[in-house]
């Protein structure tokens, strides 16, 4: 499993023009799935994920997601596993 996490003050997917989910302030990730991965890949990553300290406060990485009461968009990025 490759996931690419980018810091967003907003972001937002469209298809056709219908925007199918967005978050305000917080992270987007692009996530790659590989043959073999198992629930087990998807659980430790979310688990890396949320204690990210990529948000500043008294130093410019210093909070997580969970602390700055932000989302997740989650967009699944097939390209990041092909060869």
């Amino acid at each position: 499993m490759i996931t690419i996490v980018q810091r967003v003050r907003w972001a937002r997917v469209s298809v056709d023009g219908v925007c199918i989910g967005s978050i305000d302030r917080g992270l987007l990730l692009l996530v790659g799935v590989e043959q073999g991965d198992t629930e087990a890949d998807a659980d430790a990553t979310v688990r890396k994920v949320a204690a990210l300290r990529v948000f500043p406060d008294r130093t410019p990485m210093d909070r997580s997601v969970r602390e700055v009461g932000g989302g997740c968009l989650v967009v699944s990025q097939f390209t990041l596993a092909a060869e």
